[in-house]
C-alpha cells in the first residue's frame, strides 16, 4: 500500500510540471491480460499532435490465483491522432508477473502396518515471467484535462501448462483522468 501512494505522489509531481497538451494519465484497465482490473500511469512523450508515442506502468492483483504476488504492466502505444482528442492505438505490451508456486507432497510411513499414517510437507518457489501482448484500438486522450477513455483489443501471447505457447485475445476498458 505504501508503494501504491509513493507511486501516485510521484505521478502527480510529474503532472504538475507539464505544459503544453496533457501528456499523463491515471486510469483503471478492466480486462485485458490482467483479469478483471489494473491502476495504470500513462505519459506522452512527444508533443507532437499528428504521431505520439506513450509509456504505460500499471499495478494488478490477480484475484482469481491466490499464488500471484504481484502483476506490473508495461507498454509502448504508437498513437496517430485521427481528430482533435480521438487516436488510433497500437500497443506492445509485458505483463511482468511475480508468482508464488506451492508444490504439496504426501509421503505413507508405516510400510506393512494396517493404519499407516501420512506425512504432508510442502515447497515454495517464486517465478517471474513476461507475457506479451499486441493491442489496437481506439484511445480519446483529451487535449487539456479531462476523462481519458480507450477501448481495444489484445493478442496475448501465453503459455498453457504442459502445452505450446498459444496466443488469445481479449477486449479493455480503460478510463481515466488526463492531467
Amino acid at each position: 500500500m505504501k508503494i501504491s501512494i509513493t507511486i501516485i505522489g510521484i505521478m502527480f509531481s510529474v503532472a504538475v510540471l507539464a505544459q503544453g497538451i496533457t501528456r499523463n494519465n491515471i486510469f483503471i484497465q478492466a480486462g485485458g491480460p490482467l483479469g478483471l482490473y489494473s491502476v495504470n500511469y500513462d505519459r506522452f512523450l512527444m508533443e507532437d499532435k499528428k504521431i505520439n508515442l506513450a509509456v504505460r506502468i500499471g499495478l494488478a492483483y490477480d484475484i482469481n490465483n491466490p499464488n500471484t504476488s504481484i502483476i506490473a504492466p508495461l507498454s509502448f502505444s504508437l498513437l496517430k491522432n485521427l481528430q482533435n482528442s480521438h487516436y488510433l492505438e497500437l500497443r506492445l505490451a509485458l505483463r511482468n508477473e511475480y508468482s508464488r508456486i506451492v508444490h504439496t507432497y504426501s509421503q505413507r510411513s508405516g510400510m506393512g502396518d494396517p493404519n499407516p499414517t501420512y506425512d504432508s510437507y510442502e515447497e515454495v518457489e517464486y517465478e517471474f515471467t513476461i507475457y506479451p501482448s499486441i493491442d489496437i484500438g481506439y484511445r480519446y486522450q483529451p487535449q487539456s484535462t479531462g476523462l481519458f477513455l480507450n477501448c481495444l483489443v489484445q493478442f496475448i501471447g501465453t503459455q498453457a501448462y504442459y502445452t505450446e505457447d498459444i496466443w488469445y485475445n481479449k477486449l479493455t476498458v480503460g478510463a481515466g483522468c488526463a492531467f
